[in-house]
């Protein structure tokens, strides 16, 4: 018969695990193992000798375990850490384990239902307590019954092997203890994951057990700023379950084929510095779920300046650097890996404001002062065709400032107007790309009505520009992105 361990910490209630739960688990057959990890000398209990640190002593299921120190340093997270120093010694041989904690009287069965639930795939942790969920990155505190997204320490049943690389898992991150030790099971709902970016879906799941609860004198839930210290620990853990870098485009409207041209080149250039790409389409599900746009915008009211601006918000969520390339960008293989250019900045672009025959730094410098009452430096400007963003600035992209500044979107260079205010007026640490990775003349004296018969293949082969950036200020501008783009795809 398959049975399981059971992990109890003792610290201050001894007396609700010598007289209450103790003696359901002794008789329940399909328990062990049960360890008492004691974490105060005052309270041990079932020895007739002192017990000492590290001390393990076996009293016929019962394993008494002296984890004074750990207690002191590692306060709930100790348990996890425990698990995984038995099982490295070869003392824990179950494949299950169950730890509650020492205020609940659970019912004979939970076990068994726990057991079953696992072994029927309701979720990777389950627990026999009502658990959480989140939701837009909050921690909600709300009992959740069946699938969850966090399960509570009161009570966390799994596999041992997952316990064990959960704990080494932390280790390898060097999460700080301080975030371990007080929501040690946010942490474990989060490193139990084959993913940590899959806690967004709930991979967890709470059974509907009978139980009872005991004496809970001195409950860290019981704590003024509670709310405060799951939110900072949740944030922790979402920050870190972050993919490090997105190449991201989009290509919305019927007439809008560019990237059948384009996508190719960014996706062997995502490939080549291991960034995950997405270009963002008409079909795509994300449209449906961002806020309507209820306010005029530039450009004849096209509102895909403002979706481009939501665009970056929504996968900031997800990713810690994100390079923006507009679906007119043709970036060359050679190009080297644009994410070390953000080093301390939290936006990086090409400076369009130092070519002095381009009107739009001096166009927006007028408009943003008769809008905002705000003068900005046109000399530093930024292009928003090609952009890398750190997650810092992400509230600046957010609906709360995009409805503060709506009024922006009105520029001739809608989304260039609302970037260039917001970095300047919050000061907002911006870098510069070289022109070479944002190259909108082709020529040094490219004309609107450009042909391709003007861009020579020696022009492209043995030029030091690695992204060209085909704007709208080309009337010929599919047939010139298909012709670099044919140029590129020969000399390669």
């Amino acid at each position: 018969m398959e049975t399981v361990a059971v992990l109890v910490l003792n610290y201050k209630r001894q007396v609700n695990i010598t007289d209450n739960i103790l003696p359901g688990l002794i008789s329940n057959s399909l328990v062990s193992t049960i360890i008492i990890a004691h974490g105060l000398h005052e309270t041990v209990f079932g020895l007739d000798h002192k017990l000492e640190d590290e001390e393990i002593f076996r009293s016929g299921k019962v394993l008494h375990i002296g984890d004074f120190k750990a207690n002191d340093t590692f306060c709930c997270w100790r348990r996890w850490k425990l698990i995984k120093k038995l099982k490295d010694q070869d003392i824990l041989k179950e494949t299950y384990i169950h730890s509650q904690d020492d205020d609940l009287l659970f019912d004979n069965s939970t076990i068994s239902n726990l057991l079953n639930a696992y072994k029927e795939g309701k979720g990777i942790l389950i627990s026999a307590t009502p658990s959480r969920n989140i939701d837009k990155g909050k921690y909600i505190f709300k009992n959740i019954k069946g699938s969850c997204n966090i399960t509570l320490g009161q009570s966390i049943f799994t596999r041992v092997d997952i316990i064990c690389k959960a704990v080494e898992r932390a280790d390898s991150l060097k999460i700080p203890n301080n975030i371990l030790k007080c929501c040690d099971d946010i942490c474990l709902s989060f490193l139990s994951l084959d993913n940590l970016s899959d806690y967004r879906e709930p991979r967890h799941y709470s059974v509907e057990c009978k139980y009872k609860g005991l004496k809970s004198n001195d409950a860290v839930s019981s704590k003024a700023n509670w709310a405060e210290i799951r939110n900072n620990a949740l944030s922790f853990m979402i920050n870190l379950a972050k993919k490090p870098r997105l190449i991201l485009s989009t290509s919305i409207g019927n007439l809008r084929n560019f990237i059948e041209l384009t996508s190719t080149f960014m996706k062997v250039y995502a490939k080549k510095i291991s960034a995950d790409l997405i270009i963002i389409k008409d079909s795509d599900p994300l449209l449906g779920i961002l806020d309507t746009i209820k306010y005029t915008t530039g450009r004849n009211n096209n509102n895909v300046y403002v979706l481009k601006i939501k665009f970056i918000f929504y996968y900031l969520n997800y990713y810690r650097d994100i390079l923006w390339l507009d679906d007119t960008c043709i970036i060359k293989p050679d190009t080297c890996d644009l994410f070390n250019y953000i080093n301390n900045n939290h936006i990086v672009g090409f400076n369009e404001g130092c070519l002095p025959f381009v009107n739009s730094s001096k166009y927006d410098k007028k408009f943003i002062q008769d809008k905002m009452n705000f003068s900005i430096n046109d000399l530093n400007y930024i292009n928003s065709g090609v952009v890398l963003y750190n997650e810092a600035i992400q509230k600046y992209l957010s609906d709360e400032y995009i409805n503060k500044y709506k009024d922006l979107f009105n520029s001739v260079y809608p989304q260039q107007a609302y970037l260039n205010y917001i970095i300047q007026f919050y000061k907002i640490p911006c870098g510069f790309l070289e022109e070479k990775f944002n190259k909108i003349f082709i020529l040094p004296d490219s004309k609107r009505n450009m042909v391709v018969e003007d861009i020579s293949k020696e022009l492209i082969y043995n030029s030091e520009n690695f992204i060209y950036h085909i704007t709208g200020y080309y009337k010929n501008r599919y047939d010139i992105l298909e012709h670099i783009c044919s140029l590129i795809d020969s000399k390669n």
